[in-house]
C-alpha cells in the first residue's frame, strides 16, 4: 500500500513576502512622487496663466487710460501720472489709492497679501512711429518672500495725428517694490500734453 504524505508547506516564505513588500514599498513612492510633481506642474501652470490674464487686463486699462487722455479736451497742457500701486495691487494716479479702473484681487496666505503684485518696468514711446511699449513685471507672493514669476511685454498705438491732440508717454519717477532679496523697478508712467 502506497502511503500518502500530507503537504502542510502552504503559502509563502518570509523573504518572499519581504521582496514582494520592498516591491510595493518602491512603486508606491515613485507613484507618490510622481503625483508630486505633476501637482507642481500644474499649479505652475495655472498660476502663470492666471496671472497672465490680469497682465493681459491691466494692459488694455493702461493703453486705455493713456489713449482716452490723448482725446480728452480738459487735458490740453501738463503731464499726468499713473503707476501700479502695489499695496493695493491697482492702476492708479500717482499720489492715490483711488484706481482707474478697479480691478478683482486675488489674496494670498490667509487673505493677508495679493498673491501677485505688478510693477511697470519698464516704458518706452517712439514719437515717430507712435508706438509705446510697456513691461509690466509680476512677483508671486505665495510665498514669502515673493519671487519674480516673469515680464509681460506689450505695445499700442498712440494716433497722434492731430496737433492739439498731441501727446508723449514716458518713465517717470521709480518706486522699485522689494520682496526679500527680489528688488522690481516700478516706474510711473507719465502723460505729457506737447
Amino acid at each position: 500500500m502506497n502511503k500518502i504524505t500530507k503537504n502542510y508547506k502552504r503559502g509563502f516564505t518570509l523573504v518572499e513576502v519581504m521582496l514582494a513588500i520592498a516591491i510595493i514599498v518602491l512603486i508606491s513612492g515613485l507613484f507618490v512622487s510622481l503625483i508630486i510633481a505633476t501637482h507642481g506642474s500644474y499649479y505652475k501652470t495655472y498660476n502663470y496663466n492666471d496671472s497672465t490674464d490680469y497682465c493681459q487686463m491691466y494692459a488694455k486699462v493702461i493703453q486705455d487710460k493713456i489713449q482716452s487722455d490723448r482725446q480728452d479736451g480738459s487735458f490740453s497742457t501738463g503731464s499726468r501720472r499713473y503707476v501700479m500701486n502695489a499695496s493695493t495691487c491697482q492702476f492708479c494716479p500717482s499720489g492715490s489709492s483711488t484706481p482707474v479702473v478697479e480691478m478683482p484681487r486675488v489674496l494670498a496666505r490667509g487673505g493677508a497679501v495679493p498673491k501677485w503684485v505688478f510693477c511697470i518696468s519698464n516704458v518706452e514711446f517712439d514719437d515717430s512711429t507712435g508706438m509705446c511699449d510697456v513691461e509690466i513685471t509680476v512677483v508671486d507672493q505665495v510665498y514669502d518672500p515673493g519671487e519674480i514669476l516673469y515680464t509681460y511685454n506689450f505695445g499700442f498705438y498712440v494716433p497722434n495725428y492731430q496737433e492739439n491732440h498731441k501727446i508723449e508717454v514716458s518713465e517717470g519717477s521709480n518706486t522699485p517694490y522689494t520682496s526679500g532679496s527680489n528688488t522690481v523697478d516700478n516706474y510711473e508712467i507719465v502723460v505729457t500734453r506737447v
